[in-house]
This record gives C-alpha cells, structure tokens and sequence, in this order.
C-alpha cells in the first residue's frame, strides 16, 4: 500500500481511538453515576463494554497500520 494512504488511514483510525476514549471515560462515568445512586446500570454496562470492544478495535487497527508505515518506509 502507498505510504501517503497508510498514514491517511492511520490519522482516521488514530481520530476514532481518541473518540473512544472519550466515549469509554464518559460511559464508565454513567455507570458509576447510576450505580451511586441505586439505579439500574445493567444497559449502560452493556454499553461501556461494547464501547470497550470497539476501542480494543481501534488499537489493533491503528497498531497494523503503524507497522505497515514501517515496513513501507523501509
């Protein structure tokens, strides 16, 4: 792949981890929000681990498409 792609897929995946980091922090402060008070946190568990899982994506994306700059680079 050429390298000005690469690092232009790397910048949007490195956009997204940031947006989940976001998201995660947000949601786990939901939950403790909830779980504070008494309330049911079942949904908005579900919700921070599926916004675990996709930030577990997002760092595999943007690891491989680091290596590939490597490899392209050298």
């Amino acid at each position: 792949m050429e390298r000005a792609l690469i690092q232009q897929q790397l910048d949007r995946a490195e956009g997204y981890l940031h947006l989940d980091i976001r998201r995660v922090t947000e949601q786990r402060k939901r939950v403790i929000n909830l779980e504070s008070v008494g309330r049911d946190a079942a949904l908005a568990r579900e919700q921070l681990s599926q916004a675990e899982e996709l930030q577990a994506m997002h760092v595999a994306d943007v690891e491989r498409l680091r290596r590939e700059l490597l490899d392209v680079s050298e």
